[in-house]
């Protein structure tokens, strides 16, 4: 993981949120994956999913939004029916709009119909990526094959 150097989560100096990290050398993970080096592919493959299952381990008591101290800042209730209400409050604002109705719909009536599977789930809530993909994770070359450099 990237060192985090500073984090500033109010948007009152520059109108958002920032942070600053320390520069971490790689390339994006995208780049390898549009490669034709399968074997450096798999490679980076395998540590990827290492990675992911590593940031998983980290568990909370109760979900919710964290703060820059990895502490629940805003918990919320982790029911079915809260979730499936959540994603259509989103789907009723600026995502939908985005998706635009016919994707809107098709997306909500998706979480009405299986939104009863997530009470199958456990209830144990663990750290996830909200936007673990490619342009956002940097690999290198170390002796032991290609990993994971930063997320």
């Amino acid at each position: 993981m990237a060192e985090i150097l500073y984090f500033e989560p109010s948007p009152d100096s520059f109108g958002f949120p920032y942070s600053l990290i320390k520069w971490v050398e790689g390339q994006l993970l995208d780049r390898v994956f549009s490669s034709q080096d399968t074997a450096a592919v798999e490679q980076v493959a395998h540590s990827v999913g290492v990675t992911l299952a590593a940031i998983g381990t980290y568990r909370f008591i109760q979900p919710g939004l964290i703060d820059h101290n990895l502490e629940i800042s805003l918990p919320f209730s982790s029911t079915a029916d809260s979730w499936a209400s959540f994603i259509r409050q989103c789907l009723d604002g600026h995502t939908g709009q985005h998706l635009g109705e016919g994707w809107s719909e098709r997306l909500g009536q998706l979480v009405t119909e299986n939104s009863p599977f997530l009470n199958q789930l456990p209830d144990t809530p663990s750290l996830v990526h909200a936007d673990f993909k490619g342009p956002n994770i940097l690999v290198h070359q170390a002796k032991e094959g290609w990993q994971v450099a930063a997320v």
